[in-house]
């Protein structure tokens, strides 16, 4: 069996530990993390728009919301980071002691539960 693919896209950011692809196909976005260098990044393929919010703690996965809003989970802690203002809304800023550990690879079923 041969596998084969096409690239069609590569991001001009750099990052470190790159996961949690996300794709929001209303704005025809892709998000992912950086858990090394702290951060939730976009790409919007009508635009061409990069943009980059930055975390006070390591992000373990992303979660869309809304267009407009992404549920954070970060080390013991989860936030909404509102894309328009970067500014997060803690949900439950300190939670378990986790060490060096992190949430990670969350996800959000059909009926919203995260």
């Amino acid at each position: 069996m041969t596998i084969s693919a096409n690239l069609i896209w590569r991001s001009q950011e750099r990052g470190t530990l790159l996961e949690c692809p996300l794709w929001c196909a209303r704005t025809n976005s892709l998000y992912w993390i950086d858990v090394m260098e702290p951060s939730v990044q976009l790409f919007n393929f009508d635009s061409g728009r990069s943009d980059r919010w930055g975390l006070p703690k390591p992000p373990g996965s992303i979660s869309l919301v809304s267009a407009t809003r992404l549920l954070v989970a970060m080390r013991a802690a989860l936030a909404y980071l509102g894309l328009a203002s970067g500014q997060l809304e803690p949900v439950a800023w300190h939670g378990p002691a986790l060490g060096k550990d992190r949430f990670n690879d969350g996800v959000t079923d059909r009926q919203g539960n995260f």
